[in-house]
C-alpha cells in the first residue's frame, strides 16, 4: 500500500490531471485489493483479528487520502469507495476491488 502512495507522490509533480486521477485510481484499487486479501485471510482464520483490524484501519486511512485526490465528484471510483461502508466483508471488498480494476483498465485504454 505504501508503494502506491509513494508512486502518487512521485508522479504528482509532473503529471497531467488525467494522469493524477489514474494514479489515484490505481492506488485505490491496490489498497482495496490488499484489504480484501487481509479480510479473506481473517475469515479463514489465517491471520489474527488484531492484524486484520490494523490492516483495515490502515486501508481506511489511505483510502480517505486517495478519495480526496479524485477531484471529480461524479467519479464512479468515489462511489465505489464510499459504498464500502465502515466494515465491509471480504466479498464486498473483492467486488469493489474488481470494479476499481475495471475502471482502471478502461481509463488506461483511453
Amino acid at each position: 500500500m505504501r508503494r502506491a502512495a509513494l508512486l502518487c507522490l512521485l508522479l504528482g509533480g509532473c503529471a497531467s490531471a488525467a494522469d493524477q486521477q489514474l494514479v489515484a485510481l490505481k492506488s485505490a484499487h491496490s489498497i482495496v485489493a490488499e484489504w480484501a486479501a487481509a479480510a479473506r485471510l481473517r475469515a479463514d482464520g489465517r491471520v489474527t483479528e488484531s492484524y486484520a483490524r490494523a490492516m483495515a484501519d490502515d486501508a481506511r486511512s489511505q483510502l480517505a487520502s486517495v478519495r480526496h485526490e479524485l477531484s471529480d465528484p461524479n467519479d464512479p471510483a468515489i462511489r465505489l469507495i464510499d459504498g464500502l461502508g465502515p466494515a465491509p466483508d471480504a466479498a464486498r471488498l473483492a467486488a469493489t476491488g474488481n470494479a476499481l480494476g475495471a475502471l482502471e483498465q478502461a481509463r488506461e485504454d483511453h
